[in-house]
C-alpha cells in the first residue's frame, strides 16, 4: 500500500458508494454516460478523490477543461437510488464525470486495479468494512496530453449492455377551440416509446420523464432532442409552468422545424394517428407562398394562397405563421416557411380568400399589389389579370434657373407601374385612403448613399445623425459659381 503524502488524509470509501452495483448506475446515468465515465476512469482522468465524514466524495475530473464533481448519500432528494451528483462541467448532473468517480474509488477500494472492470453486482458486501485507502498524488498531465485525452475516451467501444426504448413524437393536428382562434389548426406534440407488442404507447412516458437526463432507459441522444422541445417552449413562456400531457407546437415557435430535424437524425420516429400508425412527411427544404389573383365571373379579383402540400384540409402553423400543414388520409403533412410571415399577411391568408371588386381594382393594383410583392411573389395562374410591372425607384432632380445666377433643385423618387410614373417626395408624408403607393425604402436607402457626385458643389450634402451616410439637402439654393457643376 502506498503510502500517504505528508498532511493528506487516506481516503475511505463510502458505503453507500460501494454497495451501488454495476445495474444501478446504468439506471440512473444511461448506459452511453455509464460507458463513457468507465474510459475516463481507465483513462487515469480523476483526479484528487477525497470523502468527508458525512459521506460526501469530491474530485477534479479532466476533460475539456478540469471539472470539480461532488457525490452526496441524500436519499430524498434523488429518485430512489440514494445519491445526487453535481458537477462544474455543461451537463452538470449525473454526468460522465460523476460516474468515473464512483468506478474510480470502487476500483480502488476493490485493489487499486484502476485498469480493471467493477464486476456485476455489489463490489463488496455492505457488511464488509471498508479500508482505508491511501491514493498516490498522480503528476499532472501535459497540456497536449490533457487536450487529446478525452478524445481517446470518448473514442472508446461502448461496453454492450441493456438496449435502450425507442422513442416517438406524436404529432396530431386538430381544430382549435380557443375563442380568439376557434376553428385555426393546432399541432400538438406527446412523447412515445415502443411497447413490448412493437407499437408505439403512452403509457408510462411523459414530457416530465423527459427532462430528467439521469434516467437509462432511453437513448440520451433521442431523450435529448425530445427534451429540446420541451425546453424550447420553456424559454419562450413568460414564466415556468406544468406542461400536460400534450404540448401546443405553438409554444415552440419556428425553432420548431430544426427541432423536428434533430429529432429525426437522432433516431426519433414522428408519427401520428392512432398508436402511430400513419406517418407524418416533414418536408426536407422549406417551402415559399405565393398569391394567386384570378378574376370571377362578375369581373372581380379572387386573392388566394395556394398551399402546395396534399390533402384538402390545409393550413398555416404559428401566429404569425412560419409553417404550413395538412392531413390526407390520417397521413400528416408538415412544411416550414422559407420566410415566416407577417402578423398581417397570416390573417390575409389564413381566413377567407377576399374578393377585389371590378370597381377597386385599379386602386389595388397601384396601392395594394406593389405591398403584397414586397413579401411575395404574386402571379395569375390563368392569365386572366395582367399584373403591372413594377420597377424600383429612380431618383429625380427638378431643377429650376431664376435670375441673377441662382438655381433652385429640389429631389424626388420616381416610381413605375405599368405605364404610369408616379413622382413622391424625400420625405414620407403621412399615408392617406388615396395616397401614394407603397414605397420601397431599401432601394430609396440605396439611392440616396450613391450620391457622391454631389460633394463638388457646397450645400448639397450634410451630416445626418445616425446614419451612416451624408444628408441629401432636399431643396437646395445655388448662388454663383456653385451653380456650374
Amino acid at each position: 500500500m502506498t503510502s500517504s503524502p505528508q498532511g493528506q488524509r487516506p481516503f475511505v470509501a463510502p458505503a453507500w458508494l460501494l454497495d451501488l452495483t454495476q445495474d444501478t448506475l446504468a439506471r440512473v446515468f444511461g448506459r452511453a454516460t455509464l460507458d463513457r465515465g468507465r474510459a475516463y476512469q481507465r483513462q487515469g482522468m480523476v483526479r484528487q478523490l477525497t470523502a468527508e465524514g458525512d459521506g460526501t466524495v469530491r474530485s477534479m475530473v479532466d476533460g475539456t477543461r478540469r471539472y470539480r464533481t461532488t457525490l452526496t448519500w441524500n436519499p430524498r432528494r434523488s429518485a430512489g437510488h440514494g445519491f445526487v451528483t453535481n458537477c462544474s462541467c455543461p451537463v452538470g448532473i449525473y454526468c460522465k464525470h460523476a460516474a468515473a468517480t464512483i468506478l474510480e474509488a470502487q476500483a480502488h477500494a476493490a485493489g487499486g486495479d484502476l485498469g480493471r472492470t467493477v464486476p456485476q453486482g455489489h463490489v463488496r458486501p455492505a457488511s464488509v468494512p471498508t479500508a482505508p485507502v491511501h491514493l498516490p498524488s498522480r503528476p499532472a498531465l501535459p497540456d497536449w496530453e490533457a487536450l487529446l485525452a478525452p478524445i481517446v475516451a470518448e473514442t472508446e467501444p461502448p461496453a454492450t449492455g441493456p438496449a435502450t426504448v425507442p422513442l416517438a413524437l406524436h404529432l396530431e393536428a386538430e381544430r382549435s377551440t380557443y375563442r380568439f382562434a376557434s376553428g385555426e389548426l393546432r399541432l400538438m406534440v406527446r412523447p412515445l416509446m415502443r411497447g413490448a407488442s412493437g407499437a408505439w404507447i403512452k403509457t408510462g412516458i411523459s414530457w416530465s420523464d423527459m427532462a430528467h437526463a439521469h434516467t437509462g432507459r432511453w437513448d440520451p441522444r433521442q431523450r435529448g432532442a425530445v427534451a429540446a422541445m420541451l425546453n424550447s417552449s420553456r424559454v419562450r413562456a413568460s414564466q415556468w409552468y406544468s406542461v400536460a400531457d400534450t404540448l401546443d407546437a405553438a409554444a415552440i415557435g419556428p425553432t420548431l422545424w430544426s427541432l423536428l430535424r434533430e429529432a429525426q437524425q437522432a433516431g426519433v420516429a414522428l408519427v401520428t394517428g392512432h398508436q402511430g400508425r400513419e406517418a407524418v412527411h416533414l418536408r426536407p427544404e422549406p417551402v415559399n407562398l405565393s398569391l394567386d389573383l384570378t378574376r370571377g365571373p362578375d369581373g372581380g379579383l379572387l386573392l388566394q394562397a395556394p398551399i402546395d402540400l396534399p390533402g384538402s384540409e390545409q393550413g398555416l402553423l404559428g401566429n404569425p405563421a412560419h409553417g404550413l400543414l395538412s392531413k390526407e388520409r390520417g397521413a400528416l403533412h408538415l412544411a416550414a416557411l422559407a420566410k415566416p410571415l407577417t402578423p398581417a399577411l397570416t390573417r390575409l391568408i389564413g381566413g377567407t380568400a377576399p374578393t377585389i371588386p371590378e370597381a377597386d381594382i385599379d386602386r389595388f393594383l397601384t396601392r395594394y399589389f406593389p405591398a403584397l410583392r414586397q413579401h411575395l411573389t404574386v402571379t395569375s395562374s390563368d392569365g386572366s389579370v395582367d399584373l403591372p410591372e413594377v420597377k424600383p425607384p429612380r431618383l429625380g432632380l427638378e431643377v429650376r434657373f431664376e435670375a441673377h445666377h441662382r438655381t433652385r433643385l429640389r429631389w424626388t423618387f420616381r416610381y413605375a407601374l405599368g405605364h404610369q410614373v408616379r413622382t413622391v417626395p424625400l420625405l414620407r408624408a403621412p399615408a392617406s385612403e388615396d395616397g401614394p403607393l407603397v414605397r420601397d425604402s431599401a432601394r430609396e436607402e440605396e439611392l440616396l448613399a450613391s450620391l457622391d457626385v454631389l460633394d463638388g458643389a457646397p450645400g448639397l450634402r450634410v451630416p445626418l445623425p445616425g446614419k451612416g451616410r451624408l444628408g441629401v439637402v432636399i431643396e437646395p439654393e445655388l448662388d454663383g459659381w456653385a451653380t456650374v457643376l
